[in-house]
């Protein structure tokens, strides 16, 4: 799981349009550098300035 190779330093922010999915993950992601948010992925540059993230090191995008 991504989540478990960023690291200490790292962090995965996860969007996810449908809430009842982000509601599902929640007891998997737990413990984990996770933050989920209910988001679109054009939304994502708002998602970032929101959390304070001026960079990123990638993007892992499932746009279908």
């Amino acid at each position: 799981m991504l989540a478990q190779k960023v690291g200490t330093m790292g962090r995965v922010i996860s969007l996810d349009c449908d809430a009842q999915m982000i509601e599902r993950t929640k007891p998997s992601l737990s413990g984990l550098p996770v933050t989920t948010v209910h988001a679109s992925f054009d939304q994502l540059d708002q998602v970032l300035k929101e959390h304070g993230i001026e960079a990123v090191d990638g993007v892992l995008a499932d746009l279908g």
